[in-house]
């Protein structure tokens, strides 16, 4: 195995989602631009590169399409390359890459990525109001001081009401790193916002491209609520998770005091115990 650069970390752009299909619902994880090292892998069976990233996980960049390692590797990429492109280090870089095989890392690994990671970057205008560097404006970092303040005293709701386009969404994806938050729960009005903010979360936004998120920090895992839960196993699955959105619709069927009609006495118990372990979830609405 030959180190094509031993002392110097490098990025390597992937863009693909770690997606996981739960019974009509999913969950994601996003593989961005990662940073680490980069070496040569070639054996009788297999060809093609590894790459260790600075968080530690050791991902399989495959020249072949079919022929590729199906275990020891957080993920497996095909490099989509051009017929007899050579394969130089801007190429590995820069072009696609299908995924084989991904494994999500668990809520700790991601929440222990979280850990000083996230700055009060403020946007700044010259006196022209020209923008001169990127960052959070006014009202939300505001905000973000008054919500880490309330949580830091007390647990019961609060209402934050901020000027119309000033970057709510924002703010909520600010919230979750800054406070490291294990679970969250998002609550949006229609299916339409449920799409939008879920895609919001799963890339973080512009928070990393603007450098309020440091580029060592992992990405949440997100869960989307589309359909009604019915078993434990898929409870446990939606909720190994760093962020769950959710239309109100969906989790009313959670709910076994809703007056929706009664289930059978074996589903009424595990709605029971859904319900349970939705309630320990810090909640934000949309």
């Amino acid at each position: 195995m030959n180190s094509l650069f031993p002392e110097e970390a490098i990025s390597i752009n992937f863009s693909v989602e770690v997606a996981l299909s739960i019974d009509g619902n999913k969950k994601s994880y996003f593989i961005g631009k990662e940073y680490g090292f980069l070496s040569k892998h070639e054996s009788d069976k297999f060809s093609g590169y590894e790459f260790k990233t600075t968080q530690g996980h050791v991902y399989f960049l495959s020249k072949s399409k079919d022929n590729y390692p199906r275990e020891g590797y957080q993920a497996v990429f095909y490099i989509q390359s051009e017929d007899n492109q050579k394969l130089s280090l801007d190429v590995i870089q820069k072009c696609k890459k299908e995924l084989r095989i991904g494994k999500q890392p668990s809520n700790s690994e991601i929440l222990a990525s979280w850990d000083n990671s996230f700055q009060y970057k403020q946007e700044k205008r010259n006196l022209t109001g020209e923008i001169i560097q990127y960052g959070l404006r006014p009202p939300q970092i505001g905000a973000l001081h008054s919500v880490l303040a309330h949580w830091s005293i007390s647990d019961k709701p609060a209402l934050v009401v901020m000027p119309t386009g000033t970057g709510k969404t924002e703010t909520m994806l600010c919230l979750l790193i800054a406070n490291q938050c294990n679970k969250t729960l998002v609550i949006v009005p229609s299916d339409s916002l449920r799409t939008q903010i879920s895609k919001k979360y799963i890339r973080l936004g512009i928070l990393k491209q603007f450098g309020i998120v440091s580029k060592q920090a992992l990405y949440p895992k997100v869960s989307v609520l589309k359909n009604s839960i019915d078993t434990m196993e898929d409870t446990e699955k939606i909720l190994d998770a760093n962020v769950i959105v959710s239309t109100p619709h969906i989790l009313t069927s959670l709910n076994p005091h809703c007056s929706c009609p009664p289930p059978n006495q074996e589903k009424s118990a595990k709605i029971q115990q859904i319900s349970v372990n939705f309630r320990e979830l810090k909640f934000l609405t949309g």
